[in-house]
């Protein structure tokens, strides 16, 4: 089974780091190498421009980066362009022609687990209201006397307090053997409460009705 439909979210975990990282204990193919997303100029489907300091790379290599969504690829022809120093270190650059390739080619054996809460952040519509405020680290948003004006009734307005609050729990695992993939699960649980009270205001003199 060839698994290029599980790049996008199986080379960012390959290559991950910090307290989100996943429990990995997977085997590299002796002719991959991982090159970070700063080591990537760019990319595109047939070719990149790299740079590294501690890395040969040669024909027939696959190549596993972070760059954009992640990405695996086969190394057909290399070609050095430049070399200089940065920071005392011998910087190489270089231009590779290269074809897709599969998880199966660049791993041998192993798994990889992940397990963790994924938190809301601040969006665009969050931050455009006035008295409403994200907690980063728990998803939680606090909606503080918001206010909205009620068209077409005269000093009419609808006041929001309260709270939203949305935990989503991501899950994977992918176990490779002998170049096949032997298990690949992905999974998101979560959920969602809220406790909001609206207070609605209007003009005393106001009525909807008229007499006839």
């Amino acid at each position: 089974m060839k698994a290029l439909f599980l790049l996008p979210l199986a080379v960012p975990l390959l290559v991950a780091c910090g307290p989100a990282a996943p429990k990995n204990s997977l085997d590299l193919n002796p002719n991959a190498v991982v090159l970070s997303d700063d080591e990537v100029d760019s990319a595109t489907a047939t070719d990149m421009s790299v740079q590294t300091t501690d890395k040969d790379l040669t024909a027939g290599q696959i190549v596993i980066s972070d760059e954009g969504e992640g990405l695996v690829r086969k190394i057909t022809e290399v070609t050095q362009t430049a070399t200089g120093q940065v920071n005392g270190q011998a910087v190489r650059k270089f231009y590779l022609k290269t074809e897709e390739a599969s998880l199966e080619d660049a791993i041998a054996s192993g798994d990889v687990t992940l397990e963790t809460d994924l938190t809301i952040g601040e969006a665009n519509m969050v931050q455009a209201l006035d008295g409403v405020s994200v907690q980063d680290f728990t998803g939680r948003i606090k909606l503080t006397n918001v206010k909205f004006d009620i068209p077409g009734v005269p000093g009419g307005s609808i006041t929001l307090n309260g709270f939203i609050e949305q935990t989503l729990k991501p899950s994977f695992n992918l176990k490779v053997s002998s170049g096949s993939i032997e298990v690949f699960k992905a999974g998101l649980s979560g959920t969602l409460k809220s406790s909001i009270t609206a207070t609605i205001q209007a003009n005393a003199s106001y009525s909807p009705f008229r007499a006839c």
